[in-house]
Formats: structure tokens, sequence, C-alpha cells
């Protein structure tokens, strides 16, 4: 986590007249494997609200790389291991 935040602070403090890109970043979960091959799952409905996000939004940019934890506990574990554990370090 510290070296996140020393990113941050480079970047919030630094002096440039460059245009700088404002980036998205998308994160799926649902917490069972079944919820995955239910029909009306947790993840269509995250990926329409994903994309009405970036059309109210349109100046961030869609990351390039999505982060997806399907049958990943949002108690804690998703936070020491899978796709959020990966984009927060």
């Amino acid at each position: 986590m510290v070296a996140s935040r020393k990113k941050a602070e480079y970047f919030s403090k630094k002096q440039t007249d460059d245009v700088l890109v404002k980036f998205a970043v998308s994160y799926t979960r649902v917490s069972t494997g079944k919820q995955t091959k239910e029909w009306k799952t947790g993840i269509n409905r995250q990926e329409k609200a994903w994309i009405k996000w970036l059309e109210e939004h349109p100046e961030y940019t869609p990351w390039d790389r999505k982060f997806v934890d399907l049958g990943v506990s949002g108690r804690g574990k998703n936070r020491t291991e899978g796709a959020l554990f990966q984009f927060l370090e």
C-alpha cells in the first residue's frame, strides 16, 4: 500500500503542461461460483452499470484491463488474493 501512496503523491504533485488522461478501472465480483452460472447474475448488472457509468463520464478512459473476481468473498479474501489484491498491489 505504501507504493501506491507514493505513486499517488508523485502524480498529484507533478508539474506539467501535458494533458493528463483520467482512467476508470472496472472491478467485477460475485461471491459464489453458483452466481457465475445464474441467468440473472450480478455479473451482468455490474457490466451494465460499468457501461452506463462510462457513458455518463466521458472524461474518463476505460483502462484496458478489467479486474474480475468470480466466486471470491468480499469479506476480506478479495483483498488478500485475486484481482482486487493484484490491483491494490
